[in-house]
């Protein structure tokens, strides 16, 4: 029997998902927001445990790249490469977050989906996926529009666009009107883990944030 699993820490939630041989045994979304995220490693080890399950028995990990929360993405990274280190049996991957919500629409197959986050200071994050030979594939990576830029880009737009329910107000409040949005409660997290295509690399360094880290070149060195 081959365990895997998807650990997605996006959008103020973290969303776990267990399979056996391609069977899921576990698929649940928690909220974590700011330092709760502390308690993700708690999640997964308990929901582990339900299943009769450890750490170990875990061969291969994928890992939502975001968009999401810099701190919390980087987190589940963290986490999922320190349980990998230094064993050969066990890898890992980042998989685009993305997929997981544009799961819960049941896309056709050729069908494209947006997907729009919160991206804070009235901006939004939008990418968009394509359902391909029963997987996922990115079509647009993320892109961070203010009003102005959202109506240029979205006006018109005929395919349908997901997003988290709470935070619809806020998109709301940016896109342009006539767009079909779908609210989804939760993401499908273990989509990230049945993906086919993608390699598992041991890269968890690919992230995509709701806002980049700013950095500097340091001085007085």
């Amino acid at each position: 029997m081959k365990y895997t699993a998807a650990l997605d820490p996006a959008a103020n939630r973290v969303s776990l998902a267990v399979l056996q041989d391609g069977e899921v045994l576990f698929s649940g979304t928690v909220p974590m927001r700011g330092r709760e995220g502390a308690k993700m490693p708690v999640f997964v080890s308990d929901s582990l445990a339900k299943l009769g399950l450890k750490l170990e028995d875990i061969s291969a990990w994928s890992v939502g790249s975001g968009p999401g929360s810099f701190t919390a993405l980087r987190m589940g990274a963290a986490l999922v490469v320190g349980w990998i280190f230094r064993n050969p049996d066990r890898s890992a991957r980042s998989v685009p977050s993305s997929y997981a919500l544009a799961a819960r629409l049941d896309p056709a197959e050729g069908e494209l989906i947006g997907c729009l986050y919160d991206g804070r200071n009235h901006e939004v994050i939008y990418c968009e996926v394509r359902r391909e030979k029963g997987e996922f594939v990115t079509v647009t990576k993320p892109l961070i529009l203010n009003a102005e830029l959202a109506a240029e880009r979205l006006s018109g737009a005929a395919h349908r666009m997901a997003f988290f329910v709470e935070e619809g107000e806020a998109i709301r409040g940016i896109v342009p009107g006539g767009l079909d949005l779908v609210p989804v409660e939760e993401p499908c997290p273990e989509v990230l883990a049945l993906q086919k295509s993608q390699p598992f690399d041991n890269k968890l360094t690919d992230l995509d944030y709701i806002r980049p880290a700013v950095t500097s070149e340091p001085k007085g060195i």
